[in-house]
């Protein structure tokens, strides 16, 4: 397999860990952690975790090549240190949604899909936004990370 080509996964993933990064230099932001139950993020406002969800593929859009459309989805965990209130979560979640709606990666902007409140673990506040890219033709997409 050859290690050079980058998949249109990572490239996104990337793209947004960079953006998140440059906006909230104050929190850990990463990859989610493959032991999640384990994690323990160290800065002391908080936490912004990028995790792949899935790629919906449409039906063939042609008989004579492969031409499909794609959607695919991420999920952003942000949890949130020392806030006393659920309704605190709503002004980084709002500069979480402004960051990302619309951000440009691939030739393609942002939607935002969901947002959630998902659980508190030791009075750390997680909150879920999910995101979605689409495009078409996935082939040509390919041939432009080669």
């Amino acid at each position: 397999m050859n290690n050079t080509v980058t998949s249109t996964n990572e490239v996104i993933e990337n793209a947004i860990i960079e953006a998140l990064k440059e906006a909230f230099p104050e929190f850990d932001v990463e990859s989610f952690p493959s032991d999640f139950e384990h994690y323990n993020f160290t800065s002391p406002t908080g936490c912004l975790l990028v995790k792949y969800l899935q790629t919906d593929y449409s039906d063939q859009n042609t008989l004579w090549n492969i031409s499909q459309n794609s959607t695919i989805r991420f999920n952003i965990i942000s949890g949130y240190r020392g806030l006393k209130e659920y309704k605190q979560t709503h002004k980084p979640q709002q500069m979480l949604k402004d960051t990302l709606q619309g951000l440009e990666i691939l030739g393609r902007k942002i939607q935002i899909v969901k947002e959630q409140f998902l659980t508190e673990i030791n009075t750390d506040l997680y909150c879920g936004l999910t995101i979605k890219l689409e495009f078409l033709q996935e082939e040509q997409l390919i041939t432009q990370l080669i």
